[in-house]
């Protein structure tokens, strides 16, 4: 039975530093200067913020930590897709978190939930008297991310009537609020989420050719909890420490654990946190013995998990990083091939379940 600490001790969050305070050493040599140390705490910073922020060590993980890090830099338009709960606006937030613009406004806005009619002086702003009802001027999502960043949400929602409009002020870098005789500046980096398949949508004549491609300038894809299976029991971790008091533990069982293991997660991180928090709600003391929902096991393509949690743990992990090659999980668990058979065996894992994940 495994313990969880509401920050457990090898989680990222164990030894974050307060916020603007940046751990810098001084150095002998060129990197004793003070530009050095300067570069140092901002990399101390932006790895605490990611390591934080995007729990886990498999591959898919540490290659978007290092995608996010990379396009933070830039001031290209970024373009996130993936399922829903699979954290396209925390993204979005790293994007804007780590970059230049980070003391200006980061301001998010759920395309879906723009009314049609005035979608565009919603993103625009628009003058007094510009329509019916418009007793006052109001500035639009454009001038209040000025500056910092637009994220746009469920992008391919975009009403059409604004989709030009939108890919103009992309072109340009100016936009004309609804009812306004001169144009207006735009100084804003523009991120966009969305769910759907866009070039499908393309395709089918539901959304602008031009306006996808300017925006899909860099793509970010947010993976699925199921190809990443072997974070859960670090994710579960932070989870918990979130929902906790500080200080607090929990204990989990290794059924529990094996469960959320094999689950199929079609709400991806959004599922397993309300899963824990229901869960957490229900249990009886310290200890969680059961999980609260229907997990939808039956999609599921990996089989309950018997055995050390923390070893078969590690053994998911290696093999699904390693597309289900004993070979080189052995190597990477520092173990004999024979070894990796067995556990599998006794735990009731195939190597089948892992091609492809």
């Amino acid at each position: 039975m495994g313990t969880l600490h509401a920050n457990p001790p090898n989680s990222p969050l164990s030894g974050r530093l307060g916020s603007g305070q940046f751990r810098t050493r001084r150095c002998r040599g060129p990197l004793g200067s003070a530009n050095s140390l300067m570069v140092l705490s901002e990399a101390w910073r932006s790895n605490i913020t990611l390591q934080s922020s995007i729990v886990g060590e498999s591959r898919a993980m540490v290659e978007l930590r290092a995608r996010i890090l990379r396009y933070a830099k830039t001031e290209a338009t970024v373009l996130i897709s993936g399922e829903t709960g699979t954290g396209k606006e925390l993204i979005a937030r790293l994007l804007h978190d780590l970059s230049p613009r980070r003391e200006a406004p980061f301001v998010a806005v759920n395309c879906a939930a723009l009314p049609g009619p005035l979608a565009e002086s919603e993103l625009f702003g628009s003058t007094r008297g510009a329509y019916t009802g418009a007793v006052q001027g109001r500035s639009g999502l454009l001038s209040r991310a000025s500056g910092g960043t637009l994220f746009l949400d469920e992008f391919g929602e975009l009403a059409p009537e604004v989709q030009s409009k939108l890919l103009r002020a992309l072109e340009l870098g100016t936009y004309r609020p609804v009812g306004a005789n001169r144009e207006e500046h735009a100084d804003v980096r523009i991120v966009a989420a969305t769910n759907r398949d866009l070039e499908r949508s393309v395709l089918r004549g539901e959304f602008r050719a031009d306006l996808y491609y300017r925006i899909n300038v860099l793509q970010i894809v947010a993976p699925p909890l199921r190809k990443h299976r072997g974070d859960i029991p670090h994710i579960t971790g932070e989870i918990l420490g979130e929902i906790l008091p500080e200080g607090s533990k929990i204990r989990i069982t290794e059924s529990v654990m094996a469960e959320l293991l094999r689950a199929p997660w079609p709400g991806n991180v959004r599922e397993l946190k309300n899963v824990l928090h229901r869960s957490l709600v229900m249990s009886s003391g310290d200890v969680i013995e059961r999980l609260e929902g229907d997990l939808q096991h039956s999609k599921s393509n990996l089989p309950a998990i018997r055995g050390q949690s923390e070893t078969i743990e590690r053994l998911i992990d290696a093999l699904m990083r390693n597309n289900g090659c004993l070979e080189a999980a052995a190597h990477e668990l520092d173990v004999s091939v024979r070894t990796v058979q067995r556990r599998m065996k006794e735990s009731g894992l195939r190597v089948r379940d892992f091609r492809g994940i």
